[in-house]
Order: C-alpha cells, then sequence, then structure tokens
C-alpha cells in the first residue's frame, strides 16, 4: 500500500512537472520580440506615426508582440555601429535593419564606412541567432525640395543605388531575410493609387500613408 501510494505521488509530481513545462514553453511561444534599429524613417520623421506604429496594428493576433523602435533622426553607421549591441537583450527575436542613407548625406568626402559597418552589425546580430531582416532603401526624389547642384545630386543617386546594392549583398552572403523597399515602392506606384509626391513630405521622409505601405511591405517578411 505505501509502494502504491509513492508510486501515485511520483506521478503526480511528474504530471505537474509537464503540465508547468507546457504552459510555460507555451507562454514563451506566444511571446516576439522585433527590435527595429535604424534613422529618421526608422523614427517615423517628421509624423508620429513611424512604420512600426503600423506593424503594431499588423502583428495584432494571438501572440504578445513587442516591438521596439530603435531609430534615430541622422543617425549614420559610424554612430550606430558604436551602440546597436544595447538596443537587443535575451528576449530579442528579430532585428529589422534600414541604415547607411545619411553616411552619403552627411558624408565629408573623405571616407564612406556604410558597407563594412552594416556588414558588422549583420555577422554579430546573426551570431546572436537573431532574426535578421535587411531592408534597402526607395529611391528619393530630392529635386524639389533641396538646393544642390546637380553634381550632388547625381552623386546621391548613384551612392545610394550602390548603398543598396551593398545591403542586398550583405543578405545574400549572411542567409538574412530581405524587405526590398525600392522595388516595393516602384512597383506599389506603377498600381497608379499613390503618386510619390502623395506619400513623401520632403523628397526622403514619408507622410502616415507612406509609413503605413513601409509597414506592410516588412509585415510579409516577418
Amino acid at each position: 500500500m505505501k509502494s502504491f501510494l509513492k508510486l501515485f505521488i511520483l506521478l503526480v509530481i511528474i504530471l505537474l512537472g509537464v503540465i508547468i513545462f507546457v504552459n510555460a514553453k507555451t507562454k514563451d511561444e506566444e511571446y516576439m520580440e522585433i527590435v527595429c534599429i535604424g534613422d529618421s524613417l526608422t523614427e517615423g520623421y517628421p509624423t508620429n506615426y513611424p512604420y512600426t506604429y503600423y506593424l503594431n496594428e499588423l502583428l495584432n493576433d494571438n501572440k504578445q508582440i513587442n516591438i521596439i523602435n530603435k531609430g534615430k533622426v541622422a543617425v549614420t553607421t559610424d554612430d550606430l555601429v558604436e551602440n546597436y549591441k544595447s538596443f537587443v537583450s535575451k528576449t530579442t527575436d528579430k532585428v529589422v535593419l534600414l541604415i547607411g542613407i545619411n553616411d552619403i548625406i552627411y558624408n565629408d568626402e573623405n571616407s564612406l564606412n556604410y558597407e563594412k559597418n552594416i556588414e558588422d552589425m549583420v555577422k554579430v546580430l546573426v551570431g546572436l541567432k537573431l532574426e535578421v531582416i535587411l531592408c534597402t532603401y526607395p529611391k528619393f526624389e530630392l529635386e524639389d525640395y533641396y538646393y544642390w547642384t546637380q553634381e550632388e545630386f547625381d552623386y546621391f543617386k548613384n551612392e545610394s543605388s550602390n548603398l543598396n546594392s551593398v545591403i542586398k549583398d550583405i543578405s545574400e552572403k549572411y542567409n538574412t531575410k530581405l524587405v526590398d523597399l525600392e522595388k516595393e515602392f516602384d512597383d506599389y506606384y506603377k498600381t497608379g493609387q499613390y503618386t510619390y509626391s502623395e506619400l513623401s513630405i520632403d523628397g526622403v521622409h514619408f507622410n502616415k500613408n507612406g509609413y503605413n505601405l513601409m509597414a506592410k511591405f516588412i509585415y510579409k517578411e516577418l
């Protein structure tokens, strides 16, 4: 009788352990943390509705989603490479990275380090077993907003095109997901629903409709 009682108690303890383990695992699987790192296009400047705001709406399902916006106006890869590690933690699952254009805008013509910096960041993030989603930049139409020389416009367009190529190459090299915002927006404009000027505020930054579209394009890769 005592042996039976001991066996019964042991089985109850095992059963309770299994239930606690399953519940903890289920709870953990329902939680997702996404850290979005970048410049003003991530911060959502100059609106109060960054793409992360709309991304949170799109991900509003049974999971507990925590989206952390780490975008900052005017930040460059040189700035970011110094502190990006502090943006992720043990609870982070995915990182969305859109960075590099300010390196071109604020370049002093001595050096452009965005290729090395982006690759260094991606290499570390992938090494941390995080799912990395790289984004290219949409094309910018600056002529109506900036008083640059034609030479400066040509330089910006050529270098921003090279930046997108670098981002694609790094994504392929490290087998990350890629959101090709350049192609996504170009294809969208062809539908005739919105023109670039109807989505952009100043030739670089978007209005609420533009950031909403960004969220939809990024959501497809999450």
